[in-house]
């Protein structure tokens, strides 16, 4: 797809946008997408602090180094688009389908991702400390080197996810997380809460590497 430049109506949202960011509310507005088509968009570095997106569709639009801080995104269509560095921290990201995006790098500390469609969505080296990911699916998405610390992960799907070094110290996981053939070198996992047991250490990787062996 053909990445297409912002309109002048949008580069003037943006910049309100921006504005009401930097003044903390007292001048500009949070910009509105919610339900739009905006597919294949240039929004790299775009300012979208608490912007509604909410079931909007950015397929396949650049998002580089964008500031989604607190967005209110709930089902947003993310397909293949690239969000590489981008800041989606405390971003309400529910039923969002982000499917093979790349968030390398990206930030999502606090984001709510329950029921996310992640699968094949490229998160290397990304930090989604304390992200409320349960029924999200990651399946087959590259999670290398990934700050899951303290992540909430109940009947999540990582089934064929690749944590190599990734952190899960204090996840939290159930029975119905999957992680049948996910990649594990190298990942720590100090503390892990799962069900109603705290498993330390070796008894947590032991754990982990049992259940990606089915």
């Amino acid at each position: 797809m053909t990445i297409q430049r912002p309109s002048r109506e949008l580069t003037a949202m943006l910049d309100a946008n921006r504005r009401w960011r930097d003044s903390a509310g007292a001048d500009g507005a949070a910009a509105y997408l919610a339900y739009e088509d905006h597919r294949g968009l240039d929004l790299a570095d775009a300012i979208l602090t608490g912007a509604t997106l909410q079931e909007g569709d950015l397929s396949d639009a650049v998002l580089d180094r964008a500031d989604l801080v607190r967005a209110l995104a709930n089902g947003v269509v993310l397909r293949g688009a690239r969000l590489r560095g981008a800041d989606l921290s405390r971003a309400e990201l529910e039923d969002a389908d982000l499917s093979g995006a790349d968030l390398t790098g990206a930030r999502l500390v606090r984001a709510r991702l329950v029921r996310a469609r992640l699968a094949g969505a490229q998160l290397a080296g990304a930090d989604l400390f304390h992200v409320t990911a349960v029924g999200a699916n990651f399946r087959g998405a590259a999670l290398t080197g990934a700050n899951l610390a303290s992540a909430r992960l109940g009947g999540a799907d990582l089934a064929g996810a690749d944590l190599t070094d990734a952190d899960l110290t204090d996840a939290v996981l159930d029975a119905d997380t999957g992680l049948v053939g996910a990649r594990l070198t190298g990942a720590r996992a100090s503390r892990l809460h799962v069900d109603d047991r705290v498993l330390t250490d070796d008894e947590a990787l032991a754990h982990l590497l049992a259940r990606a062996n089915g």
